[in-house]
């Protein structure tokens, strides 16, 4: 394997991760994998790699035939998802996983320095998929009262920039739970839940 020497990207805090969940859907449903992936923390864990895969100054090797393995070393996955507040044993676990689910590939070199390509047939999904709409989409569309309300109650609590961040989380959660955007009593009650615990800094760092 060629390894390129380029800088991995430093370590940032993330208070979320864009998240294509149709994309992965799709794709564990042709692998028959979906069993596989069942909680929230894998999904942000992959779409972080897919991240990766595109980035421009992340360390990369490849392979004899130009595959492209990016640099997934613990340190280096948990110090830009600080939010996720797991530790190594437990990353490692979801990295096997995410391969067992055939979303990723992995490539060790040197003993110890962890490569990973994600499949490309889920990165093709990832990038030409169109999804716009959301459970928070749907119910402003046709719930446009109880969405404001809720909207208005929770950005004077949070602020504009944390209620953002709070509802793209409870977005992500939605369609990983899969619940219907029209099941409106679970939408409501799950997003309360998760803004009550964004509030009480559960998804914050300390």
């Amino acid at each position: 394997m060629q390894d390129n020497k380029v800088i991995p990207i430093n370590e940032k805090y993330r208070y979320n991760i864009f998240i294509n969940t149709k994309a992965i859907w799709d794709f564990l449903g042709k692998y028959n994998t979906r069993h596989i992936i069942v909680n929230t923390t894998q999904i942000h864990i992959l779409s972080f790699l897919v991240e990766m895969m595109n980035a421009k100054d992340v360390k990369y090797i490849t392979d004899e035939t130009g595959n492209k393995f990016v640099y997934a070393m613990d340190k280096f996955i948990l110090g830009n998802l600080k939010f996720l507040g797991i530790k190594s044993r437990r990353l490692k676990d979801f990295i096997q996983q995410l391969e067992m689910a055939k979303t990723i590939e992995r490539r060790t070199i040197n003993e110890n320095q962890r490569f990973i390509r994600v499949h490309p047939e889920l990165i093709e999904l990832w990038y030409t998929e169109n999804w716009t709409m959301t459970a928070t989409v749907y119910m402003e569309k046709y719930r446009p009262k109880l969405w404001e309300s809720f909207k208005n109650e929770w950005i004077t609590i949070l602020g504009r920039p944390e209620f953002k961040n709070a509802i793209d989380w409870c977005n992500n959660e939605i369609d990983i739970q899969q619940i219907k955007y029209n099941n409106f009593d679970e939408v409501y009650k799950l997003m309360t839940n998760t803004l009550k615990s964004w509030q009480a800094g559960k998804y914050k760092s300390g």
